[in-house]
């Protein structure tokens, strides 16, 4: 992947201007396009928040589209063990209207949560009736390795750098809470011990997800 925003936790010495590392150097998101991230620590509550841009310099609009360009959720930060979480802010759960419950088809724009996980799965967006195509996440708990494939997509985009994004030691998944639009893709990985935000193109109204 390009363009990926990094980071590193540690010790800052201001005084003698020197960091120490306790990590190597970890993704701050996996998905396709994330990008430029902003960070705001001097809120009045102490915490601390992040937005980033939805896409990457070299994406371009397909001819379909009115708009490129978008904003991820604005995410609240902590640290955790030495690794970096981040979850949607709190507010975003006032803007729900309706709960829906093992429902296979849904509107967008949606948010789905998925709990008591355990074992390996896969996860498909956008998929056909046939329950082929769409976004795919997938995770194998004996590799220990989750895989998101957008190569089924019908619309794409950026194929020089790739369809599928594998992260390697993901010891379990316990839930995921996905955020979908028909622009954007929001994926957060145990309580935000992962994200992936990435651009999907699907121009409409209801979308088919099975699990």
């Amino acid at each position: 992947m390009i363009h990926h925003n990094v980071y590193l936790t540690g010790e800052l010495d201001l005084d003698n201007l020197t960091f120490k590392p306790d990590t190597t150097v970890k993704s701050l998101d996996y998905g396709f396009d994330f990008y430029a991230a902003q960070l705001n620590s001097n809120s009045d509550n102490g915490k601390n928040y992040l937005i980033a841009w939805s896409g990457l310099p070299n994406n371009f609009a397909l001819d379909n589209q009115i708009f490129d360009g978008s904003l991820t959720l604005p995410r609240e930060i902590s640290i955790k063990n030495n690794k970096l979480y981040q979850n949607p802010i709190k507010g975003i759960e006032s803007l729900r209207i309706e709960e829906l419950k093992n429902n296979n088809l849904i509107t967008i724009p949606s948010e789905i949560l998925i709990n008591d996980m355990s074992d390996s799965f896969v996860l498909r967006i956008f998929t056909k009736k046939e329950l082929d195509g769409g976004l795919k996440l997938e995770y194998n708990s004996k590799t220990k390795q989750l895989i998101l494939d957008k190569s089924k997509l019908e619309n794409k985009y950026n194929l020089e750098n790739g369809e599928v994004v594998k992260i390697d030691d993901v010891n379990n998944i316990e839930n995921l809470r996905i955020f979908i639009d028909s622009n954007t893709i929001e994926i957060f990985v145990n309580q935000g011990e992962y994200s992936l935000t990435t651009r999907v193109y699907q121009l409409i109204v209801k979308c088919i997800i099975h699990f």
